[in-house]
């Protein structure tokens, strides 16, 4: 399978994202082509130039970060730099790691589809199925309404070859 570096980008979750945005930030030549803020911190920050689309998701309810500002939506936008954010209702910290009977749970589809539309994967639900979310983090789509999120090495290395 050949691999295309405008179409990798960088996905992290609670501490995942802090290092993601971090990597933007500060990461030298690690240049995501776009880059998944879920459950992350929102803090204002100094945007580059050449910061990549950005995808955040988080719910109002999350302890860590859904009661604060949207200070990193804002420096996003205030730069010109194209950021969608979902801030689901209900799903408190971690809503990604599961199925929730809320709205959150629907964060896979809202980041497929935005993938999708900016062209770094095929139609909507036809080549999504397999994702690397980081490090031996893996989800894979069971059906366009559920997922299934791996976390030991293991169980990923397996479920990629079966």
């Amino acid at each position: 399978m050949a691999s295309h570096p405008a179409k990798i980008g960088m996905v992290g979750f609670s501490a995942g994202a802090m290092l993601t945005l971090t990597t933007e930030l500060s990461g030298g030549d690690a240049k995501p082509a776009f880059i998944g803020i879920i459950y992350g911190p929102l803090s204002a920050v100094e945007v580059p130039a050449d910061a990549p689309p950005m995808f955040v998701a988080l719910a109002a309810d999350d302890p860590f970060s859904g009661g604060g500002d949207f200070g990193l939506i804002n420096s996003w936008r205030a730069a010109k730099k194209p950021v969608e954010f979902h801030l689901f209702e209900q799903g408190g910290h971690g809503f990604g790691m599961y199925q929730k009977p809320t709205t959150s749970t629907g964060w896979f589809d809202e980041l497929t589809r935005w993938l999708a539309m900016h062209g770094w994967v095929g139609g909507v639900f036809q080549t999504v199925t397999h994702v690397w979310i980081g490090p031996a983090t893996y989800v894979k789509r069971i059906s366009p309404a559920s997922y299934h999120v791996m976390k030991s090495p293991a169980e990923c290395r397996d479920r990629i070859h079966s």
